[in-house]
């Protein structure tokens, strides 16, 4: 059913079929391996493949399981708000980073901390507040630079720890609606359909004006059969109705729905 070309939107559009792809390498690797070895007494080559099965594939399965979690695309969604944002955090955060490991190691060059390398292990441990005491400073220099770095970074890190959280906040309470639209948008996949089929299936429904009112609105949706009440489907149409006009068009629906279309 993947082959079909009505179902090739979903594989390019759903990142979790990939996943469900790699189900099928990993039983002719199992398969393989027993055929090879005459059970699964392994011989030396095939620990490699062994090491795949018992390593990468059991994490592959726990994060296709992440699809029956709807609030995950919550989480997912409030990422993507605040993208913009993170980048220049990280580099401002990254610079703090070297600048201390620079002071650090210039003063505590020698026995305590032999390299750059490990100044800058011992600046991330603080910034992150883990502190796993394996490498600390000895110079009244670098406990005073350690200090300063200690209130500087716990500062720092509330910015983008209070932007993430501010959006996931904005995301939660918007939370029915956007796990509806999500549902709609995997059903429409689902059914082999994609952004540019939408204009025609207005036009199909709505006529040539391509807009639907409530009623054929919710009669496109029964057709398509994507399971939702009648309740939902006049929550979901006033998602779409941004103008309040009491009628959705094929660019409202694919800008709401498909937004990167």
């Amino acid at each position: 059913r993947g082959a079909h070309p009505q179902r090739l939107p979903v594989l390019r559009e759903d990142p979790f079929n990939l996943l469900d792809l790699t189900a099928v390498p990993a039983l002719a690797i199992r398969i393989s391996i027993g055929l090879r070895s005459g059970g699964f007494i392994l011989v030396a080559e095939d620990y490699v493949w062994h090491d795949i099965l018992l390593l990468v594939v059991p994490v592959v399965r726990l994060v296709r399981a992440l699809r029956h979690f709807q609030n995950f695309h919550l989480l997912l969604r409030a990422f993507r708000l605040t993208i913009e944002a993170l980048p220049v955090l990280l580099y401002v955060l990254v610079l703090e980073a070297m600048i201390f490991s620079s002071l650090i190691y210039v003063f505590e060059r020698g026995d305590n901390i032999e390299s750059l390398p490990k100044a800058l292990w011992l600046v991330i441990v603080t910034m992150t507040t883990v502190g796993y005491g394996d490498v600390v400073p000895k110079s009244m220099f670098g406990f005073v630079i350690t200090s300063v770095l200690i209130v500087t970074s716990a500062l720092y890190m509330a910015i983008p720890l209070g932007i993430v959280g501010n959006a996931f906040s904005r995301v939660w309470e918007d939370k029915d609606r956007l796990l509806l639209m999500e549902k709609t948008r995997a059903r429409i996949l689902q059914g082999g359909f994609a952004a540019k089929d939408i204009p025609e299936l207005f036009e199909l429904y709505g006529g040539r004006s391509g807009t639907m009112t409530l009623q054929t609105f919710r009669a496109l949706l029964k057709d398509m059969k994507i399971g939702l009440s009648d309740r939902r489907i006049a929550e979901l149409f006033q998602s779409f109705d941004t103008d309040n006009s009491g009628t959705v068009d094929d660019q409202e629906f694919v800008r709401v729905l498909f937004p990167a279309a």
